[in-house]
């Protein structure tokens, strides 16, 4: 299953792979590769943002959740448990880059004749015992928005030779083109750190939330859903377009090894420096308080009380940070897992790209000790 790619520019050096525009669009069509229909059910794990289970759930599967404790590392022994005769297949998420022990999560599907599903959404670069991530699954899937600076892209990778590439997939209409476009441009000129771009962010925000919650479930009007802003539901008239021109245009240009190695650098250096001003803080707690060779984190994880308030003040103060997967999806028993309805109400991602500033970091960790 192991192909002979570049391990260094992994996942654009795999050999059968379809780029597409999200992540989640990859997950939609690993469904029919792998060959899994009504009635299977796919094994998720119970912290997650709800994108990885709605493809899941519209391609007529059944999603059993399995257990993620508050350090986000999996219960293998919880997963076992799930294992039924519907299962089809496993789902393990790569959280902000660090990895899951995806050998003994390969070694439980081989036993048990399931396909391995790999989530690298957030994992693109990281490596696990000299492999890429993405590598050891049947399929991976990964998003690169969350890595370079692109408008859209997601990678369906197939490491499994005995499966075929999805078929009947065809290019971004020239609208949507336009639309990528503009918002690149938008951004360029007004930047992400802009303090008056946030205070709008937020504005707009707070105009058109919704819930997006069972019904009685405990606390759930404290977690609001921004609907313009995030939504975890796949979107059928985009989910067979590949990848835009636009982003193609960029790719070809930061696709090199130099500057793959680079941003890998910055990264983990601007994660490492993020590290040593929360050592003291009584407020802000890292999820990962260390970053072992070969992870390319995506972004900064803290756990924070009053996260809602915490997020707010952020956000006014012109630091942008995400409420990360305050989303409940609807039908899970969540009351089963009280692990991941911790973490899913008090972890906050700080953004630790290339252009990130330690000077304003450094003034956020002040201003949630206040």
């Amino acid at each position: 299953m192991y192909q002979g790619f570049d391990c260094r520019l992994f996942p654009f050096s795999a050999m059968n792979k379809v780029c597409l525009l999200s992540g989640r669009n990859a997950l939609w069509h690993a469904m029919p590769v792998l060959g899994i229909k009504n009635e299977a059910e796919i094994l998720v794990p119970s912290y997650n943002c709800g994108a990885e289970i709605d493809p899941i759930v519209k391609q007529g599967c059944g999603v059993q959740l399995y257990k993620v404790n508050t350090d986000l590392s999996i219960d293998t022994e919880d997963l076992k448990e799930k294992i039924a005769h519907r299962t089809k297949a496993v789902l393990v998420i790569h959280y902000f880059g660090f990895p899951q022990p995806v050998d003994l999560i390969r070694d439980i599907c081989n036993e048990h004749g399931l396909y391995l599903i790999e989530d690298c959404s957030h994992a693109l670069f990281s490596m696990y015992c000299n492999r890429p991530l993405g590598s050891f699954g049947d399929v991976a899937v990964f998003s690169m928005r969350k890595f370079l600076p692109v408008p859209d892209g997601g990678i369906l990778v197939i490491n499994n030779s005995a499966l075929q590439l999805p078929e009947g997939l065809r290019p971004p209409t020239f609208k949507y083109e336009m639309h990528k476009r503009a918002l690149q441009f938008i951004l360029k000129m007004t930047g992400i750190d802009n303090r008056l771009l946030l205070l709008l962010y937020d504005f707009i925000s707070r105009s058109f939330l919704r819930h997006e919650v069972p019904n009685g479930w405990p606390n759930a009007a404290d977690e609001n859903l921004p609907a313009r802003w995030y939504n975890y539901r796949i979107d059928s008239s985009t989910v067979n377009r590949t990848i835009s021109k636009t982003t193609l245009s960029v790719l070809g240009k930061i696709a090199k090894d130099e500057l793959m190695e680079e941003i890998i650098r910055r990264r983990r250096s601007n994660f490492l420096f993020a590290v040593e001003e929360t050592k003291n803080s009584n407020s802000a707690t890292p999820v990962f308080d260390s970053l072992p060779e070969g992870i390319c984190p995506s972004t900064f994880p803290v756990l924070v009380k009053e996260r809602k308030e915490k997020h707010n003040l952020l956000l006014r103060k012109g630091i942008f940070c995400l409420k990360t997967w305050p989303v409940f999806y609807p039908g899970m028993p969540w009351e089963q897992f009280p692990e991941a309805v911790f973490l899913k109400k008090h972890i906050i991602s700080i953004p630790i790209k290339q252009d990130f500033k330690k000077q304003r970091f450094h003034e956020a960790m002040n201003w949630l000790k206040d």
